[in-house]
């Protein structure tokens, strides 16, 4: 599965993309070091964003790839808060300007 990463206002653009690796389960009372690490934080910090939950999952990227020309969202569309799925019937327009943007 493909992840695409859009940079917030006042980019508003979306800038690349990665394939999904393995996906871990991370304890959130006692997160492994090396999750924390991986994803630039510390372990208190990443107690800290896991907080009330008793697990949490860190996806891991692969063959991340930043696109040449960032796309633009369209007037009236809106990127995501922190993900949004894209659908094949209501996104179509947009998921093929991105996969001009990723090229073959």
């Amino acid at each position: 599965m493909r992840v695409w990463l859009y940079a917030t206002a006042p980019r508003a653009e979306i800038v690349g993309y990665f394939t999904i690796g393995e996906i871990r389960r991370v304890n959130a009372a006692h997160p492994d070091p090396r999750v924390a690490k991986a994803g630039f934080l510390t372990v208190p910090d990443l107690r800290v964003y896991l907080k009330g939950l008793e697990d949490g999952y860190a996806i891991e990227p692969t063959k991340p790839r930043r696109l040449s020309r960032p796309v633009r969202l369209l007037a009236g569309q809106r990127g995501p808060q922190s993900y949004r799925f894209l659908y094949s019937d209501t996104d179509r327009s947009l998921l093929e300007r991105l996969a001009k943007a990723a090229g073959p």
